[in-house]
């Protein structure tokens, strides 16, 4: 019956109404809960930074595997990478390279590196790579490339004909890739002239493999424990808007290296490290496939 305009129900259909009610509350708790399937806790994350390298970097967080492009400012269309090609044709920008790595001396370029905030390139030869997969590991984690700069470094079985020497680079290739180490960037042992004659930038260019040379050689090599000499070449090169300067992964690098990054953050240049999107072709052949 109806009384003062509100339903008044028996005993027993009230207590079956405040039932289903009940029910039908939890129900809708549970359903506007977020699923903690889908979550991705940003402390337990890990970003690999193989990005610069690799096509098919992942990051990983409970279980969960995300493309990177996700959640991290990857390039994802051909626009965002012309934008990126246009403000670096704008920008003085330095490439730090390291050859004839992994030595005693890498972790230590890599903590001056990390120091200032600045990423480098390290053209690494393959019969090094044994024993030093940690530190390996570790230039990649912390943002750096690895480039390829042969199995050998030997130039008698290196530059023999185009099939030995582009084998070399699929080896060490190959050997990096069991690291989860994906790169085609390589410089080759004392430069691509005069060795790198059209037949060997052939087998290069059909191998989908990129060549870099150097604009700037700080002749480390030549001035053993002359740390000021190093540094002197350097400064007096610095004259392009993008330089890639030449080093090595030696101890007189190592003690000259933070006067260098001064001499170019004083410049006003960025630090960059190889970067694929760039298409920045710098190689003594002006070969622009490579």
């Amino acid at each position: 019956m109806l009384t003062k305009n509100k339903w008044i129900f028996p005993s027993s259909i009230g207590a079956f109404v405040i039932i289903l009610a009940f029910s039908i509350g939890l129900s809708a708790t549970h359903a506007n809960k977020p699923s903690e399937s889908l979550s991705l806790n940003k402390k337990e994350t890990k970003i690999d930074f193989h990005q610069t390298i690799q096509d098919k970097a992942k990051v990983k967080g409970n279980g969960n595997e995300v493309s990177l492009k996700t959640i991290n400012p990857v390039k994802t269309s051909a626009n965002d990478i012309q934008k990126e090609r246009e403000e670096f044709a704008k920008q003085k920008v330095v490439f730090l390279t390291f050859d004839d790595g992994p030595s005693p001396y890498t972790s230590q370029l890599l903590n001056i590196l990390k120091a200032n905030n600045i990423h480098a390139t390290f053209f690494i030869i393959g019969n090094r790579i044994k024993g030093k997969e940690a530190v390996l590991k570790r230039i990649v984690n912390e943002g750096d490339v690895i480039g390829l700069h042969s199995m050998t470094h030997n130039p008698r079985s290196l530059f023999a004909s185009p099939n030995a020497y582009i084998q070399e680079f699929e080896q060490e290739q190959q050997l990096l890739s069991t690291l989860g180490i994906h790169t085609s960037i390589s410089r080759s042992p004392y430069g691509s002239k005069p060795y790198l004659t059209m037949p060997f930038r052939d087998k290069v260019a059909a191998d989908h493999l990129k060549l870099w040379d150097w604009t700037i050689d700080s002749n480390d090599w030549r001035y053993n424990d002359n740390t000021n000499l190093i540094i002197n070449e350097v400064a007096s090169e610095i004259k392009r808007q993008h330089e890639v300067v030449l080093m090595h992964d030696h101890k007189d690098t190592l003690k000259a290296l933070p006067a260098i990054i001064e001499l170019f953050k004083d410049r006003g240049y960025t630090f960059e490290a190889y970067n694929p999107d760039l298409n920045y072709s710098v190689n003594f052949w002006k070969d622009t496939r490579l």
